[in-house]
């Protein structure tokens, strides 16, 4: 049997921990293409151009609005490097800015360090980027061989951006047990011409790491964010979000879709999540499909509350919702009929995504 498991070569956590990135840029080459996005720069720039001067390291910088994911930035993006005649890419920023250096990286065939400034998804440490117009490639791109995440530097960005982080985390605990009691092999492999591969012991145990961590420091870390404060929580809950959940991405065979059932995704709904905010309450959906006991369902429900994190309808701008408006917008996204789906082998149909929504909903209005 073949075992996996997919990440970063090399990862450190912490605040502070920027002003080391020249030892580790000059590891692996002498010129990089520096690229982050306005903002991300502004709070970090000062920091890396020392440290990489320090080690010898010379670079071209590449900031604004231009250095994101669309097909046509990256390409020009490539065409500098190759100018440039780069041998390391360094991205500073959020998800945009991370996919693109993801890209570049891989078409130059150098290494790459990612720089988060923000922990509001396992993105940073992933080996798929998503590139706008050219959604053929999506898992061709390489992760990175260093992740660098300051906590000093990501605190700033908020709570409502670790919230989001975390709840991305959320599917994991479901994820990889049932991946495990179905004996399914891990769709992440395949996509990179692995076939009849299971994930590692390692990928399974970080994603019990990651779910456990979360929902045991997740509340005291998102009052420190509020606080704009770095604490051991905090860094426990960013190493989980950025690292551990990207390794443990292995330890999932597609069950479920958390990222796909979830109201946000209906018509009817205009509010604006971040990405983790949706993802939180499709691990709910999970959970209940997955036939959980109430109790454990009642756990991640008071956690997902607790850091504010949507758990009904209202939270998403649908208060007072009908049944039938909920089972509507589910067969669309579900369809017609009851049949496995999701990586489960019992039948799923539209009303039954649309009952779990529902006892999610009232679940949470009731608690206490």
């Amino acid at each position: 049997m073949k075992r996996s498991i997919v990440g970063p070569w090399r990862f450190v956590c912490g605040p502070g921990i920027l002003a080391d990135i020249g030892h580790h840029a000059a590891a692996f080459g002498s010129k990089a293409l520096l690229m982050g996005g306005e903002t991300a720069l502004s709070l970090t720039g000062d920091t890396i151009r020392s440290a990489l001067s320090a080690q010898g390291v010379v670079w071209h910088e590449e900031r604004g609005a231009h250095v994101t994911k669309r097909r046509a930035e990256v390409d020009a993006l490539i065409s500098t490097g190759r100018a440039h005649e780069v041998d390391l890419v360094i991205a500073v920023g959020g998800g945009r800015v991370g996919d693109a250096a993801k890209a570049v990286a891989r078409t130059l065939n150098v290494p790459l360090i990612t720089c988060p400034t923000v922990a509001a998804s396992n993105g940073p440490g992933t080996f798929s980027g998503q590139i706008e117009g050219d959604a053929s490639r999506g898992y061709w791109y390489r992760g990175p061989d260093v992740l660098l995440a300051d906590t000093a530097v990501i605190v700033q960005a908020g709570a409502r951006w670790l919230n989001s982080g975390m709840g991305d985390c959320l599917p994991f605990g479901g994820m990889w047990e049932m991946t495990e009691r179905l004996g399914r092999t891990t769709g992440v492999e395949h996509v990179l011409g692995l076939s009849d591969c299971y994930p590692s012991l390692a990928a399974q145990a970080l994603a019990k790491l990651t779910y456990e961590t979360i929902l045991e420091y997740g509340e005291e870390a998102h009052r420190a964010a509020e606080r704009g404060i770095v604490s051991e929580a905090l860094n426990r809950v960013v190493e989980a979000v950025v690292y551990c959940s990207a390794m443990a991405v292995s330890a999932c065979g597609g069950v479920g879709n958390d990222h796909g059932y979830h109201p946000g995704n209906f018509r009817c709904c205009h509010q604006e999540l971040y990405h983790g905010e949706g993802v939180a309450f499709g691990a709910l959906v999970n959970v209940i499909l997955f036939r959980w006991d109430r109790e454990r369902i009642l756990r991640q429900l008071r956690f997902t509350r607790a850091v504010g994190l949507p758990t009904t309808f209202a939270d998403f701008g649908l208060e007072g919702i009908s049944r039938d408006d909920v089972v509507a917008e589910c067969r669309l996204m579900v369809g017609e009929g009851a049949e496995p789906r999701f990586g489960l082998p019992w039948p799923i149909s539209a009303e039954m995504v649309a009952d779990a929504m529902l006892e999610i909903d009232y679940l949470s209005r009731m608690l206490p």
